[in-house]
């Protein structure tokens, strides 16, 4: 009896009736059924609706940073924000594009 299917008689049959287990020999054939795969919901609607909701808060928010960035103390938060956004963007730009051609 191979170690999977003797582990798959001992989960099965014994965590029932540990004592009553007539067919522990050696010949016995046993084999753990899987049971039935559970289809999750899915909800293409809803992630679809979230989806534009954030595309939506963060045009937005890049709007909002955009007028405010002429008021005198939001002018040094958004230029911090632009060289730091622009940063990371010189430094990813290589790999993208090296998943791009990867991708093809």
């Amino acid at each position: 009896m191979s170690k999977e299917s003797y582990f798959s008689h001992t989960e099965i049959a014994h965590s029932v009736h540990p004592l009553e287990c007539m067919s522990c020999s050696p010949a016995a054939q046993h084999t753990k059924t899987k049971p039935d795969a559970v289809d999750l919901p899915t909800f293409p609607h809803r992630t679809q609706t979230a989806t534009l909701i954030i595309e939506a808060a963060f045009l937005c928010l890049a709007i909002g940073l955009l007028l405010f960035s002429s008021l005198r103390g939001f002018h040094e938060i958004v230029g911090d924000l632009s060289i730091s956004f622009l940063a990371i963007m010189v430094e990813a730009m290589p790999f993208m594009l090296l998943g791009a051609v990867v991708g093809v």
